[in-house]
């Protein structure tokens, strides 16, 4: 069985109560980054997005519209009745969006866990609801050399880390316009932690016509 299946199947809700009281907990690096940047989305999707609390900051501190999915058919539910997000039960691969309906997508610390043979649909998925001159935001684990570790909650199940910015950026269309690594503990910035304990958060601009030089 694919993990896909697994998690859409009932980890996801399990995922989510382990981690319920963590979501209250500042900063929030994503939206952290968007304010080092700048950067006010107009139309934001998070894939990934729990019970939407992200969601909510953003529509409250950018005024901007919101969008995500999640697996947790808990965090769905709860997104709508806590804080009337428009939140959908999907997974990555199968986004339920019109094309080039966002000028900011957020991959909300989730692609650790999605299988590996779903990340080229992934990646397409959501650069076709990207729009061009939009920005993928990149949150999740980050290793120099891919790895895979066992899950610890449930045997069968790996977690896969990698440099997830190479889903977009062999495509001279994106570029990173900004970079930050973190301790996986969320304790601060830092320029060196062990290879298993590190996150990023990575903003890359799409552009498809500047990635090329005209000759």
């Amino acid at each position: 069985m694919k993990q896909k299946e697994i998690f859409f199947g009932g980890e996801s809700d399990k995922w989510f109560e382990r981690n319920r009281s963590l979501k209250d907990s500042p900063p929030d690096l994503v939206v952290d980054a968007l304010h080092d940047m700048g950067i006010r989305p107009l139309s934001l999707l998070e894939i990934g997005a729990s019970d939407g609390r992200r969601l909510r900051r953003v529509k409250d501190e950018f005024n901007s519209s919101v969008s995500g999915i999640e697996p947790s058919e808990k965090a769905v539910a709860t997104a709508k009745s806590r804080y009337n997000i428009d939140l959908h039960r999907a997974t990555a691969d199968s986004l339920p969006f019109q094309d080039s309906s966002f000028d900011c997508v957020v991959m909300g610390f989730c692609l650790y866990l999605c299988d590996r043979g779903d990340l080229f649909r992934i990646a397409l998925e959501a650069d076709r609801v990207l729009s061009d001159q939009g920005l993928m935001v990149i949150y999740d684990f980050y290793a120099d050399t891919p790895v895979k570790k066992a899950y610890h909650h449930l045997q069968g199940i790996w977690s896969y880390k990698m440099d997830y910015r190479q889903m977009f950026l062999w495509n001279p269309g994106y570029r990173e316009i900004y970079y930050r690594a973190h301790q996986h503990s969320l304790s601060g910035l830092v320029t060196e932690v062990a290879a298993d304990d590190r996150i990023i958060v990575s903003i890359l601009e799409k552009n498809l016509e500047n990635g090329y030089m005209e000759r």
